[in-house]
């Protein structure tokens, strides 16, 4: 199936507001009357795809309201769909699929805000579970601690290996409520604060896997007259999350969830030009120097984002950008990507910042393949040229202008 949006004839036409009112609203309802009448599931993920691109990038306001209602018939019937849809990575390539689930590792710490993105009734209990990056002691008494707390530890422990054995095995949040048979723990968030009182006591490597459900479209945008920068950074979270991914900082040997931030970040914003793309810009204050965390938004809807890393290089902060991949193919990746270059300029004071090309073959094998020739011209096009002694970064010198 192709899709109308993979066209750059047909993403013209709208952006120049060529088609648009009755013709566009009978072209989307068509799509979607087809796609939840005879779609398998693929078919489902790219009208998605295509529905989150007219939500953002169509120029008139009433033809994007127009959209957003037409989406709720979709939505009705992501609501009914047989089975419980896993949102998998080639699924995901089309943006977040409403109604659908998506695991993710959630540090005690992060619980808060993971709350207030994922309400209780967004999150699947039954596919919860306690996970540890590795099993050292500090793991394993914890786990040990949480066993006893449930009057589930073996008559006989007192073996830290059974512990470990437990949770490789996947400690799952529910069967801990269940298989106690004590009706004194009640809801399932009470399990979980016990668990969390012990974890953090022991300062173990303990996070929950959490298996969540993607909301519905509305809950993804940023309404209107939101200039509480907690709230913008929970929709940064959200529109991440949702998509199963992560900004990772190594800082002293340890690495960082950058969206787990636990304080409210510094704000900044590049404001809302004539095609409704506005930048949100989030200072970090975790070094000498600030890490930068951008959020990119069209007409409301956030689109993609970035990041501003020192300590990569001495001699300025290494950048990079994502557009969601539903979002590509317009104009506004020159925008977005100026916009990051002039925040690593002005906010951190950079004289010189870098791309990064050259990464691990494992990460680059768990993502969606990139026109690499495509991205070297991009940022060529903005003033990046390859370092001399190795072709790992590109680097721009900011002090040129």
């Amino acid at each position: 199936m192709i899709l109308p949006v993979q066209l750059k004839t047909y993403r013209d036409q709208v952006l120049k507001g060529e088609l648009s009112d009755a013709s566009l609203k009978a072209k989307m309802k068509h799509l979607v009357e087809w796609a939840t009448t005879h779609g398998s599931q693929m078919d489902l993920a790219m009208v998605n795809c295509c529905i989150h691109w007219h939500l953002a990038h169509a120029p008139k306001e009433v033809d994007r309201q127009m959209l957003l209602e037409i989406s709720q018939d979709f939505e009705n019937f992501m609501r009914k769909y047989p089975g419980q849809l896993l949102a998998n990575r080639e699924t995901a390539l089309y943006g977040p699929l409403p109604f659908s689930f998506t695991g993710s590792i959630v540090g005690f710490s992060e619980s808060l805000w993971f709350d207030r993105i994922f309400p209780g009734s967004g999150i699947n209990w039954e596919q919860t579970m306690l996970y540890a990056s590795d099993y050292g002691p500090r793991a394993v008494d914890a786990t040990m601690g949480i066993l006893k707390k449930f009057g589930l530890l073996p008559p006989k422990i007192g073996d830290p290996r059974e512990a470990a054995w437990f949770l490789k095995n996947h400690l799952h949040l529910n069967d801990m409520k269940t298989r106690t048979g004590r009706t004194d723990l009640g809801d399932i968030s009470f399990v979980f604060n016990l668990i969390q009182e012990e974890v953090l006591r022991q300062r173990a490597s303990i996070a929950l896997f959490a298996e969540v459900q993607i909301p519905e479209y509305r809950r993804m945008r940023l309404e209107g007259g939101m200039d509480d920068p907690e709230k913008v950074f929970d929709q940064m979270r959200l529109a991440l999350t949702a998509r199963n991914r992560k900004i990772i900082e190594n800082t002293s040997g340890q690495e960082m969830n950058l969206l787990a931030y636990p304080g409210t970040p510094g704000v900044g914003l590049f404001p809302k030009n004539s095609n409704g793309e506005e930048t949100w810009v989030f200072r970090l204050p975790l070094g000498e120097m600030d890490t930068l965390l951008l959020l990119f938004v069209k007409n409301s809807w956030p689109v993609g984002y970035a990041f501003s890393l020192p300590g990569v290089r001495p001699e300025g902060p290494c950048i990079g950008m994502h557009v969601f991949s539903e979002h590509r193919g317009t104009p506004s990746s020159s925008f977005f990507f100026d916009s990051l270059v002039t925040a690593a300029k002005t906010v951190q004071r950079a004289r010189k910042c870098f791309i990064q090309r050259h990464f691990d073959e494992r990460i680059a094998a768990s993502r969606s393949p990139e026109n690499e020739t495509a991205l070297t011209s991009f940022y060529e096009g903005h003033g990046f040229r390859w370092e001399a002694q190795a072709r790992s970064f590109m680097e721009r010198d900011l002090s040129l202008g």
